[in-house]
């Protein structure tokens, strides 16, 4: 299990803290919006219907374009051949 504080992480990242912290601003308020379509899809499932699993699917999608050697696709191969 990775360690949640890394002072490598930067550079492991291969990213500046300036477009880290820009990254993760943005990250932050896509999570708040998705947050609250979920509370609405919750209240109103009619509401937005499959839209938000393929919005985050594509999202995480997008990050295997960013981190493609990260160990969590491994993960997620192994989890998705099991599905089969």
């Amino acid at each position: 299990m990775k360690r949640w504080f890394n002072l490598n992480h930067l550079s492991e990242a291969g990213a500046g803290y300036i477009a880290h912290l820009g990254w993760a601003i943005y990250e932050a308020g896509f999570l708040i919006i998705m947050a609250i379509a979920s509370l609405l899809h919750g209240l109103i499932p009619p509401l937005f219907n499959f839209k938000l699993l393929e919005i985050r699917a594509r999202k995480i999608m997008g990050f295997y374009h960013v981190l493609p050697d990260h160990p969590v696709w491994e993960e997620m191969r192994k989890l998705l051949n099991e599905r089969k």
